[in-house]
Order: C-alpha cells, then sequence, then structure tokens
C-alpha cells in the first residue's frame, strides 16, 4: 500500500490520470431497476391504451429457402403468390401489403413469420368510416386510414359506359364464325 502511494506521488506529475469508471454491484440493480420502472408505467397505462381493430402487414423478406410451413403461412395471409397465381403471372414480392384482423388467431399465425414481415396498426385519426361508404378514404403505407375530401371521386365517373360494356357471348354466336373460318380458311 505504501509503495503505490509512493508511485503515485512520483509519477503523477508524467502521467494524468483518467478518472475510472465506478463499477460496482448496484450498477446492474440500478439498471434493471431502470427497465422495470418502465415495464411498471407501461403497465399502469395499458388499461387507456385501445388495442387496433386491424393491422396493416408488409412483407419484408423473400420466402426463398425458408420452411414449409412459412410459405404456408404466407400463403394464407396473401403476401406469397399461390400457384394459380404465379401461372396467371401475378407476382406477390417483397413490399406486398394485406389488411388483417387483430384476434389472437390471427397474432399466433402473425408471431410464427415475424421475422418476414412488418405490423403496423391501422389508425383512424378522422374517425371510422360510415359502412358502405368509403370514397373520400385512403389507406397510407404508414397505417393512418384518412377521409378527405380531395380524395372523393365524382359518383357519374364510376358508372360504366354502355359503349365500353363488355357483351356476353354465346356458345353458338362464337362457334358460327369461327366454323366459317375454318372453312374459308384454305383459299
Amino acid at each position: 500500500m505504501f509503495r503505490t502511494d509512493v508511485l503515485r506521488r512520483l509519477t503523477g506529475h508524467l502521467v494524468e490520470t483518467v478518472p475510472q469508471r465506478q463499477t460496482s454491484i448496484d450498477t446492474y440493480a440500478r439498471a434493471a431497476n431502470e427497465i422495470f420502472d418502465r415495464v411498471r408505467k407501461l403497465r399502469e397505462n395499458a388499461d387507456k391504451i385501445e388495442p387496433p381493430k386491424l393491422f396493416l402487414v408488409e412483407r419484408i423478406a423473400d420466402t426463398a429457402y425458408r420452411p414449409r410451413w412459412e410459405k404456408e403461412i404466407m400463403e394464407l395471409l396473401g403476401l406469397k403468390h399461390t400457384k394459380i397465381e404465379k401461372k396467371m403471372n401475378i407476382r406477390k414480392n417483397v413490399g406486398a401489403y394485406v389488411v388483417v384482423k387483430n384476434t389472437p388467431k390471427m397474432c399466433r399465425i402473425l408471431w410464427r413469420v415475424k421475422h418476414l414481415i412488418r405490423v403496423k396498426p391501422i389508425t383512424f385519426p378522422d374517425g371510422l368510416p360510415t359502412p358502405g361508404v368509403f370514397t373520400g378514404t385512403y389507406l397510407g403505407r404508414d397505417g393512418v386510414f384518412r377521409k378527405d375530401a380531395s380524395f372523393e371521386v365524382d359518383s357519374q365517373r364510376l358508372l360504366v359506359d354502355p359503349k365500353f360494356q363488355k357483351v356476353k357471348l354465346t356458345g353458338p354466336e362464337i362457334a358460327k364464325p369461327m366454323h366459317l373460318r375454318w372453312m374459308n380458311s384454305i383459299s
């Protein structure tokens, strides 16, 4: 003990001493108590928080080289193309979105593929839309459902113009011209 004091006095002017970080047993306890305090405050405010009714689920990772059950869950959610959609050349790649209900069953499904998706709660800052009337609304990528008059579309524009209306042809109406083409193709 005496030697360290003598050395410290003799070399104190040569080397500037750096104050050492105090580490003690209380450091861990203090950090743990801070975390527990935050959790305690969250639990106290949990009654005030209303859970969202809907989630906006975004696909953030590819399903290549993933287990079969993860691919099936992504298909179930509608974030991965099915075999029929693949034949029709409909692709659902990374960045695809889908809206799902906030139910315990759906939360369990989402938990199994949480590393492949990003879940955002859908909020309604302008109030819930009236049932059946969804004109003038917009769901943003951030999960905010907006109602605004600038999004309104004139109802006349939504009506189908009769000259562009598709006509359903029956079997004989299709077969007769095709048969005539077939018969008269060699000329």
